[in-house]
């Protein structure tokens, strides 16, 4: 069965076509958390805001939610903050902070029922009261092409410090609806919104399908009084004592495991059989105090004759670990990026097996001897360090490495790696990462120049093609010209 069917077998059977939408709340519906706490800590690390800025918005935040100011006073307080600041320049910055820690906050639920609206041919739009340069990252990593927001007023293409038009919070997202349904033919009675807030109650009695989504206690309280479906997202819990116990013990194995390893290489005297155990131990191991349990598809790929050279994309700081889950045996790892910045780490990488190719000939030449030798070597292709939340640009050297030694690249496709672990995030969490496994690629017939740039080219096309069907990230255009914060007239309402 396919992960979350429950939640969207509803909508496969739901009337077709764009006059159907799907309007969908941010913080607490599509993401755990809050970005606008996410954005304000970040301005703060980066010395953006004043600490009379951030006292005045800590008081008004507190106000709020005592019920003393009105949603309108926060925001105009926030807009206050980014007087002066270019606008272009905070895009990037919101899109960064997005990348490196929101992206790991997005429910995996919420990217499947967008993905069965999309199915339906339904028009997607973030409503949300937060500004739209907030809510523009989001929105293109969804694939969600419309975005109704709050939005703040530019000149000469830096932020006023003033808040431009209504606010949309409340029934002031509710009119924004009617006024994007009535331009777009949009029937609301038969259209769907997911939200979290009671303060959303007047968008939600407008539709034909209110789906409260992790709500409050006001709106669940009303969502029971009507029969209201309400949906709970699990994906995103708080890390408890387990979690951080078991991401404790994962993080202590390692040293352990190679203590342990001193008096075995002594016993096997067979230094790249110890590291087989230690690796195969790791994945078991690892993967057992984790509870992350792996959901392969074309396992059988994996038994392939070997060397090969196994890629794979990096989503995860795990990732490693289920590589080594996976191969079990008789592989390097090969790193291909910056690896300056190992520093002191570099000596004790390359005696765990890992060959670097920076681009020399010494680089090239150990990995193309331990192929030599019949290890494979697993890599992520991915240009850029770190695990990121959108498949990068591939790397030409692991492959022309591939071509030179005439081994097999078999691609391993990760889904949903970065729900147990996303970036930066501190717990793993228990969970099921779904895996596909590639038939191998041939290399034989590869040639440097335009034919390795089509092979490769191809490649990453599966990646990116996989994923579009496990999560619909890709997916459908991203949010139009009107919902970007600096373009003229603001993000649409």
């Amino acid at each position: 069965m396919p992960p979350f069917s429950h939640l969207t077998h509803e909508i496969d059977r739901s009337p077709a076509g764009p006059e159907v939408a799907a309007f969908f709340d941010l913080d607490g519906t599509l993401i755990a958390g809050f970005s606008v706490i996410a954005l304000l800590r970040d301005r703060l690390l980066h010395g953006a805001l004043s600490a009379r800025d951030l006292t005045r918005s800590a008081r008004t935040a507190i106000a709020f939610y005592r019920g003393r100011a009105a949603f309108s006073a926060l925001l105009a307080t926030m807009a206050r903050t980014l007087a002066g600041t270019e606008c272009g320049e905070m895009e990037e910055a919101a899109q960064a902070l997005f990348d490196e820690e929101l992206a790991g906050t997005v429910y995996p639920e919420a990217r499947h029922i967008i993905e069965a609206h999309r199915r339906r041919g339904h028009t997607l739009a973030i409503a949300s009261a937060a500004t739209g340069v907030q809510v523009a990252p989001i929105a293109r990593d969804l694939g969600i092409p419309h975005v109704l927001a709050s939005r703040l007023e530019v000149a000469d293409g830096q932020f006023t410090g003033r808040v431009d038009g209504p606010v949309g919070w409340g029934p002031g997202k509710a009119e924004a609806a009617r006024r994007f349904a009535a331009e777009r033919g949009i029937k609301l009675d038969r259209s769907y919104f997911y939200s979290d807030g009671g303060e959303d109650l007047p968008l939600l009695q407008e539709v034909g399908h209110p789906r409260p989504t992790n709500p409050d206690r006001q709106l669940a309280r009303v969502a029971r009084s009507r029969s209201w479906p309400i949906l709970r997202f699990e994906s995103r819990p708080r890390p408890d004592l387990q979690d951080a116990l078991r991401t404790l013990l994962l993080v202590s194995g390692i040293p352990t495991m190679l203590l342990y390893a001193l008096p075995l290489q002594l016993i096997l005297r067979d230094r790249e059989r110890l590291l087989d155990l230690i690796s195969r131990g790791w994945g078991q191991l690892g993967s057992a105090i984790a509870r992350v349990e792996l959901d392969v598809e074309g396992g059988r790929y994996l038994a392939a004759p070997r060397p090969a050279i196994f890629v794979y994309n990096h989503q995860s700081p795990i990732d490693l670990m289920l590589i080594a889950r996976l191969v079990e045996r008789e592989f390097a790892v090969l790193v291909h990026g910056p690896e300056h910045r190992l520093g002191v780490f570099r000596r004790l990488a390359e005696s765990a097996q890992t060959v670097f190719l920076d681009g020399s000939a010494g680089g090239r030449e150990s990995a193309l001897r331990t192929l030599e030798r019949g290890r494979s070597l697993v890599v992520a292709p991915e240009i850029g360090a770190g695990p990121r939340p959108r498949l990068g640009p591939f790397s030409a050297r692991p492959f022309e490495l591939a071509m030179e030694a005439r081994v097999p690249v078999i691609p391993i496709v990760f889904a949903n790696a970065r729900d147990a672990l996303p970036p930066n995030a501190l717990f793993v969490r228990r969970g099921t990462v779904r895996v596909r496994v590639h038939p191998p690629v041939s290399t034989v017939d590869w040639q440097p120049g335009a034919p390795l740039d089509a092979a490769i080219a191809e490649i990453r096309e599966l990646f990116a093609r996989e994923l579009r069907e496990a999560s619909g990230e890709d997916l459908g255009p991203g949010p139009d010209q009107a919902s970007r914060s600096c373009a003229p007239g603001g993000p649409a309402r």
